[in-house]
């Protein structure tokens, strides 16, 4: 079976952890590649790893999920947006709204 190669994108160590766990015991089909806690730092492993699939945190300090997005020159993966921000919510089906109509 061919993994999906996923990337976790969360400022939160305790969300990373909890999501990968989440992830290891429900999906074996999902290979986290990377854990990032930063825009910063996704940015970097996006460009070297090339993953299939991102989960990524909205609300992070200095640059967000939504700008990390908008800096890249492709995305070329899947986005699954996890936040515990209902405002946030809105701005993310938008982003994929523009996204799959573009």
């Amino acid at each position: 079976m061919n993994k999906i190669r996923t990337i976790l994108v969360d400022d939160e160590p305790r969300g990373l952890t909890s999501l990968q766990k989440l992830l290891q015991m429900n999906c074996e089909e999902v290979e986290v590649i990377s854990c990032c806690g930063s825009a910063m730092e996704a940015n970097e492993k996006i460009a070297q790893l090339h993953p299939q699939l991102v989960f990524l945190d909205i609300a992070m300090p200095e640059t967000n999920g939504l700008e990390l997005l908008r800096n890249l020159p492709t995305i070329n993966f899947e986005i699954i947006f996890v936040t515990a921000h209902n405002n946030f919510m809105t701005q993310a089906f938008s982003f994929q709204r523009r996204r799959l109509f573009t």
